[in-house]
């Protein structure tokens, strides 16, 4: 008998600090590379904030690929960073937007490392989606690595 489980996203901020710690990267770190205050990041890391639309906008004028990952809500993170995007015109110079997302289905219960790789929506996952927008093979020393 095969039990299956609809997997939850964790919160936006356990995944960035899982990101985080896999780079060994300190809060400080990251701090100083998005340009925030480390206490912004660990603000962000317990949910006791969010990315502004400011921080959204700076990361869009900064970067090629901007990547969401959550749940698939409508109307959840990925509309916000759209919704803002779109708003201020920064999809009109050729930002590379990908939103993913838990698919809407049953995935058999395991480790949540696991589902979410069966998802596609582990570090491999993400790496494969950023090759993609940009119209390039990945890498798979790349892949591994993520």
């Amino acid at each position: 008998m095969t039990t299956v489980a609809h997997v939850s996203s964790p919160p936006f901020g356990s995944l960035m600090r899982q990101w985080r710690q896999r780079r060994r990267l300190s809060q400080l770190d990251l701090a100083i590379e998005a340009d925030v205050s480390a206490r912004h990041v660990s603000f962000i890391e317990t949910g006791r904030s969010a990315p502004s639309r400011d921080m959204v906008l700076r990361l869009a004028k900064e970067h090629e690929v901007l990547i969401t990952v959550e749940e698939g809500a409508i109307g959840g993170f990925g509309a916000f960073v759209m919704q803002t995007l779109a708003e201020n015109g920064a999809l009109d110079r050729g930002l590379k937007v990908r939103c993913m997302m838990l698919p809407d289905r049953f995935i058999d219960q395991d480790s949540p490392a696991a589902m979410y790789a069966q998802a596609g929506l582990d570090a491999k996952g993400i790496v494969a989606k950023v090759f993609e927008a940009l119209g390039k093979d990945v890498r798979i020393d790349v892949v591994q690595h993520a």
